[in-house]
């Protein structure tokens, strides 16, 4: 596995104007692959004991939830807001990766029951993603963002039982029009 540092450099190596959004976009990706590392390396080579993985939960369950509300601040940006929350929220459900492993996870997001809103809410991370860093585009982002804040309820009901079928009747009894 390359090191976050080195695809770092490497990626600052490249034709780049060094534009505020394109270090942003620098800063974010190194962040990213060395939460993933970090993860890679507790359970590839079993390094942390269960009280360091429960410790590693809640440093990286309080962090997301401190960048989310930290995004309320910045709300009347909707980059920076897509930026912080994401990374958060990323944080956040990553968090139970170190409690339970990663591979499990995986096999857990890919459930029959969960694997159209996990796919929906990696999907509208990567979205908001490309559209606060490369597009710039806020009207984009913040449909993103509520795609991700959707997906991310509906895949979190899905542990609950009976949950989505009572939301789903719930909405069903709010929203028909006939009486």
């Amino acid at each position: 596995m390359e090191s976050p540092k080195r695809i770092y450099c490497s990626m600052k190596q490249m034709n780049c104007a060094h534009s505020p959004h394109c270090r942003q976009a620098h800063l974010l990706f190194s962040f990213f692959c060395i939460y993933v590392h970090t993860i890679a390396l507790v359970f590839v080579y079993q390094a942390l004991f269960l009280e360091q993985r429960i410790y590693a939960f809640g440093a990286s369950m309080v962090v997301g939830l401190i960048f989310m509300l930290l995004s309320s601040i910045v709300l009347a940006r909707p980059l920076k807001f897509a930026i912080l929350f994401t990374l958060g929220n990323v944080l956040a459900v990553g968090s139970t990766a170190f409690l339970i492993g990663p591979g499990k996870q995986m096999r857990m997001m890919l459930d029959s029951a969960r694997v159209y809103a996990s796919s929906i809410y990696i999907g509208s991370v990567l979205l908001a993603l490309i559209c606060a860093l490369l597009i710039h585009n806020k009207l984009l982002t913040l449909l993103a963002i509520i795609i991700e804040i959707g997906a991310l309820v509906w895949y979190s009901l899905s542990y609950i039982p009976f949950a989505r079928r009572m939301v789903s009747e719930l909405f069903v009894r709010v929203c028909d029009t006939e009486m």
